[in-house]
């Protein structure tokens, strides 16, 4: 299982799953320089010429919505870590 840790004082996070997709609610607290971050997480999967990998919606007050398939899952947190949304990600067995 992928785990995940984030400071709360930056962002807040929920995930639900169920067998054919995972929703991820983000809340960015810090406007800046995270949802700059949080653009670049977006604009690296639509590069991606997969395009239902991860659908990314954009709602008021810094809030997301990411609705990703579960063999991408592990690549999008990867690219929140990478773009310092999250702050650790291990494997637990």
């Amino acid at each position: 299982m992928l785990t995940y840790q984030f400071d709360p004082t930056i962002v807040q996070m929920e995930e639900r799953s169920n067998n054919e997709e995972i929703e991820i609610q983000i809340k960015l607290l810090q406007s800046e320089p995270y949802a700059k971050h949080m653009k670049q997480v977006k604009d690296f999967f639509d590069r991606n010429e997969i395009y239902t990998e991860a659908l990314f919606y954009f709602c008021k007050n810094n809030e997301y919505r990411i609705i990703v398939r579960p063999d991408y899952y592990v690549d999008l947190i990867l690219m929140l870590m990478r773009h310092r949304l999250l702050q650790k990600v291990e494997w637990k067995y």
